[in-house]
């Protein structure tokens, strides 16, 4: 995790020299074009390998139905599509791409902590709104950036959620397993640190490292800690649908917890019934009976023949959170754009209300749980008030000790 900071690091300084003599320019440029009401609205969507498919799906739903209803002023809405492999020196480039053309107001993307942190500078010093749907780390907002946001709950809220989760099951004793990522690490710190609040007992926590292909000497490093009752996994897909399926090859039947990064369909093409029973949090309730999220999932299905997962959600979100902004404010200009969405306050979306707050984070939301079976996701009953309560509460008092940690 030093090493990867290090260099996200390096690449926000070496940004920031080739970012802020521009800046003003650039920002002012970019702003004055958005006001004269001409053209398309542009805006960049950037891809990162895997689990993107859904993302791309809501985003393309989202844009096909503003412009359907005549667009903004009689303006449509088109999207520049990149992909920049979870590398932050691809996301920088692509960043430096999207900065030089100043018809794009916004950038939606960016799935991997360490490139969205990155990418994120340069976003900030040309004066384009950043959302990211998938960038959970909170290391992404603490710089007080006034452009850039995500739709999603960082990292130390979701592991709240997850460490409750397993107390509530009743286990014990956990033995944790992160990617080596910043994301993994970041919200394998998290949990740990939650989980010793419950009074769960952690084991010595465990990595592996992402694009490996052989996981059975950590996996029998895992095995002989004797007697646990779970495993957290902190990773994302393909790379833990590997782990998990050598895992039950090699006689590992513990249950598996992880995250939103391993709520994905190629948990199940990749691991198979190896995945079968294991539960992951999301934020997208597929059972809501709120009606924009009913409204939504039926648009979903009529157009591609298939349930949206949480990723469609996600991206279908982004765009409406723009559209929003920039008919609220009159104008698509960024500085007002990201004016409307920071001062955001129960906002209807289909991944149900929330709030944004100061620093680019949405507010406390509700988390839900659900298990892969038979190779779809269903939800689990665990969504009670009182447990929102609690961990509302619990997390308000500790989050500055969880920032302390994950800096470190």
């Amino acid at each position: 995790m030093k090493r990867t900071f290090a260099l996200i690091t390096v690449l926000i300084f070496i940004s920031l020299l080739n970012s802020c003599k521009t800046y003003f320019e650039k920002t002012d440029k970019r702003g004055v074009k958005a006001e004269k009401l001409s053209g398309n609205i542009v805006i960049g969507v950037v891809k990162s390998s895997t689990q993107t498919d859904d993302m791309m799906d809501g985003i393309k739903l989202a844009v096909e139905e503003f412009n359907a209803k005549g667009g903004f002023k009689g303006r449509k809405m088109r999207y520049i599509e990149r992909e920049d492999n979870g590398k932050p020196d691809n996301a920088i480039e692509i960043a430096r791409e999207f900065a030089n053309n100043e018809d794009v107001i916004a950038v939606i993307g960016h799935l991997n902590t360490d490139v969205a942190i990155a990418a994120s500078v340069v976003y900030e010093y040309n004066g384009i709104v950043f959302i990211t749907p998938r960038a959970t780390n909170p290391l992404l907002t603490r710089h007080g950036f006034g452009y850039v946001f995500r739709n999603r709950t960082s990292d130390g809220y979701s592991a709240l959620w997850l460490a409750k989760y397993m107390y509530d099951m009743g286990y014990k004793d956990v033995v944790v397993v992160d990617d080596n990522s910043a994301y993994g690490t970041g919200l394998a710190i998290s949990f740990q640190t939650y989980a010793t609040d419950f009074g769960l007992n952690v084991e010595k926590g465990f990595a592996y490292y992402k694009g490996h292909t052989d996981y059975r000497y950590i996996i029998e490093n895992i095995k002989g800690q004797g007697k646990f009752d779970a495993v957290f996994i902190a990773g994302t897909a393909p790379d833990a649908a590997v782990f998990i399926q050598q895992a039950r090859e090699m006689g590992l039947t513990e249950p598996f917890v992880g995250g939103n990064g391993i709520h994905s369909p190629l948990l199940w093409t990749i691991a198979g019934k190896a995945a079968e029973g294991v539960v992951t949090s999301t934020e997208f309730n597929h059972e809501d009976n709120n009606t924009i999220t009913r409204e939504f999932i039926r648009r979903f299905e009529a157009k591609y023949k298939r349930q949206p997962h949480e990723m469609a959600a996600l991206g279908y979100d982004d765009v409406e959170l723009i559209i929003y902004a920039f008919t609220k404010g009159g104008t698509t200009k960024p500085e007002v754009v990201a004016s409307n969405i920071r001062f955001i306050e129960g906002w209807e979306s289909v991944l149900g209300y929330y709030d944004m707050k100061e620093n680019g984070d949405i507010g406390d939301k509700r988390i839900y749980f659900e298990k892969l079976h038979n190779g779809e996701f269903t939800l689990l009953n665990y969504d009670k008030d009182e447990t929102y309560k609690d961990i509302k509460k619990f997390f308000d008092e500790h989050l500055q000790e969880i920032h302390k940690e994950v800096q470190k």
